[in-house]
């Protein structure tokens, strides 16, 4: 699965969403260096991580 298959939904009004389409290494590479900071974000990369669902 790559993060560009997933569904699109309408947002909050208002809110400001930036959507990055990157390779998984790349995004663990970005928690690291706290370019992620954001907790959902962080918690489901690890998760996909350890449960090498994207092996």
């Amino acid at each position: 699965m790559t993060i560009s298959a997933l569904t699109p939904v309408a947002g909050i009004e208002d809110e400001d969403i930036e959507v990055l389409e990157l390779p998984f290494s790349q995004a663990l590479e970005m928690i690291k260096t706290g370019e992620i900071r954001d907790g959902k974000t962080v918690l489901l990369l690890n998760y996909l991580q350890t449960s090498h669902l994207m092996d």
